[in-house]
């Protein structure tokens, strides 16, 4: 099947199964759940990819899966954008699985405009406190997520405007990154 995908693609395949790419840029390509299973393979035995822009694509939860799945212990990926697909809780539970693994290396992922819910929002939100995690920066807005959860989300990292916080309540998630929505912002 492979010589049935675009020839940029397959060559990208190529690339990456030869650790010749540092930075992997798939956005806007049409990427679907069939293709992660090439490039999720290629990546299995990669040591080079560092970044993976896999945003703008037609990427579901199976993908992310497949994904998630093949990179668990990949050296030196450290971000990735998923941005406008069409993952939802399955793939953002997976990547709240891989993240929260010390086998990972990933500092930022993108989850913007996706179909991601509360509960699993509150997984990937969870996994900034891990103490041995190595991500420090998040986006999950223009999501499916509540505004009472990105309200709550925003004040636990943020503080309510206004109130003091007690040492013990100062921020669990210090010096990390995380957008929820940005009109919350407004807030403060």
């Amino acid at each position: 099947m492979l010589n049935t995908l675009p020839l940029t693609f397959t060559a990208i395949i190529d690339g990456i199964k030869q650790n010749q790419l540092c930075k992997v840029d798939l956005s806007f390509n049409k990427i679907t759940d069939s293709e992660m299973f090439y490039l999720s393979e290629a990546l299995s035995n990669n040591i080079s990819v560092q970044q993976l822009d896999l945003s703008m694509n037609e990427i579901t939860d199976i993908g992310v899966q497949l994904l998630v799945s093949k990179i668990q212990y990949h050296p030196s990926l450290t971000h990735i954008e998923l941005q406008n697909n069409f993952i939802g809780d399955f793939g953002a539970k997976a990547l709240a699985y891989l993240i929260s693994q010390q086998t990972t290396k990933i500092c930022h992922l993108n989850l913007e405009a996706n179909q991601i819910r509360d509960e699993s929002a509150v997984e990937l939100v969870k996994c900034l406190s891990i103490p041995s995690t190595t991500l420090v920066s998040l986006e999950l807005q223009d999501n499916i997520i509540s505004e009472d959860l990105q309200k709550q989300i925003y004040f636990s990292v943020f503080g309510v405007p206004g109130k003091k916080r007690r040492r013990e309540e100062e921020n669990t998630i210090p010096q990390k990154h995380l957008r929820v929505v940005s009109s919350l912002h407004s807030l403060t």
